[in-house]
């Protein structure tokens, strides 16, 4: 889905700096890591073993699942239910040095549908980080991405006519550094990444005779440049101001649908680590997108984003995230579309060994220069069953559905599936 695809263009260099600050001073609030949330936390005696080689750890595994659809093509007037198998082979290492890091994986992802073949996908990725410390308090870091994904039938900027999921590859780099001095911390980075969309059969043949839908319109790249500075107030919280700036360049450029861009999000925040029972990261700020193109009106607003852990018990923990952007959409006429987040999800350790897990997420998506308004609510509820180190079992049920409004607006649907996967890893 290209928000998510966005979405990930954000994350990355946020997390590779959360990765970079091992080992500096314990001023900051992100370096206390008080609390280890139910999710993330393995039982002693069901950690993988890995494969020890040289400074370095490999993590084999592989995932297999078989997933029951009631509406593969995500619409209320064309439902279809479906099995599907699905497959994720990976490999990930990492380094085990006492200073500096290397880590990797690359993996794949493989959909098989029982009565409907042609929505079969092969997809691949890759990726590696790196962080090289200077000093005990300082660091350089690096990231790097290659990979093909298939866009979801049920992604609002799809055309309704397409016979087979878009394949789309997804290339990038960043690289960024932190400095901490006492209680102030600077750091910034800056990556460039690009989505190359490849052409799709259509069974729409009024509008494209030959039977395939160009894609390169929405061919884009993004750069993007983050600035940060914290403050410690004191061992549990800290405050920041950031400034992130980006330009969206597509590959073409005709005078009738020129899409480029350039935009910023300033915000200031604080982060947080309250006894035992809170801890996360909130910011607020404003947020614009310009268009090279005089018809896009210029999209802009505040800005606001949210990840809180809260652990009412050692047993439990709650998370929620809310946040805010402008993404990218290839329907004539708009620029863009205001894309709010919100989302709560609860992990609770019934057994060391088992995991039950539930979550509600909602999008209201606001098109700029389009009638149109989205909103799309999921529910989901699962569980996870380490069997032993070697063997993981879970299980998940969504229900997910789209609603949307005004002249042109997308078509509804509701879609229920049930999966169950089977992990083996070494």
């Amino acid at each position: 889905m290209q928000k998510k695809k966005l979405l990930t263009l954000t994350l990355i260099p946020a997390m590779c700096a959360t990765a970079g600050i091992a080992g500096a001073q314990d001023y900051f609030v992100q370096e206390k890591d008080k609390n280890s949330s139910v999710a993330a936390r393995v039982p002693a005696g069901y950690e993988p073993l890995g494969i020890r080689t040289g400074g370095f750890d490999i993590y084999p595994k592989v995932d297999m699942g078989l997933e029951r659809s009631d509406n593969i093509f995500f619409s209320d007037t064309a439902k279809e239910e479906d099995m599907i198998f699905t497959a994720r082979p990976e490999v990930r290492a990492q380094s085990r040095w006492s200073r500096h890091a290397l880590m990797g994986s690359v993996y794949s992802n493989i959909r098989r549908y029982g009565d409907n073949d042609t929505q079969n996908s092969e997809d691949w990725g890759a990726n590696a980080y790196g962080r090289a410390d200077i000093t005990r308090f300082s660091n350089v870091y690096g990231t790097i991405n290659l990979g093909r994904n298939s866009e979801s039938r049920g992604d609002p900027s799809l055309s309704e006519n397409i016979a087979e999921p878009v394949k789309v590859k997804n290339n990038g780099f960043v690289l960024g550094g932190q400095f901490t001095f006492n209680r102030l911390r600077f750091g910034v980075d800056g990556g460039i990444s690009e989505l190359d969309y490849t052409d799709v059969r259509t069974t729409d043949l009024v509008n494209f005779p030959s039977g395939i839908q160009d894609q390169d319109n929405r061919d884009v790249k993004f750069h993007r440049l983050g600035l940060r500075g914290d403050y410690a107030l004191s061992p549990d919280t800290s405050v920041f101001v950031t400034y992130e700036y980006n330009e969206r360049k597509y590959d073409l450029a005709s005078a009738a649908a020129e899409r480029d861009s350039n935009g910023y999000n300033i915000s200031v925040g604080a982060a947080f680590d309250l006894t035992d029972l809170l801890r996360g990261e909130v910011r607020a700020g404003y947020l614009m997108q310009d268009y090279d193109n005089f018809a896009y009106a210029t999209a802009r607003g505040s800005s606001f984003n949210a990840q809180i852990e809260w652990f009412p018990t050692r047993l439990t923990t709650v998370n929620f995230n809310a946040g805010r952007s402008i993404n990218e959409t290839p329907y004539a006429g708009a620029s863009g579309f205001l894309s709010t987040q919100l989302s709560v999800t609860v992990d609770h350790e019934l057994l060391r060994n088992l995991v039950l897990s539930a979550g509600v997420l909602h999008f209201d998506d606001e098109y700029r220069g389009l009638d149109r308004n989205d909103t799309r609510d999921s529910l989901t509820l699962g569980g996870r069953y380490l069997i032993n180190r070697r063997l993981t079992l879970k299980g998940e049920y969504m229900h997910s559905k789209l609603g949307s409004e005004g002249a042109s607006a997308f078509r509804d649907y509701t879609h229920n599936s049930i999966k169950f996967t089977l992990g083996v890893q070494y």
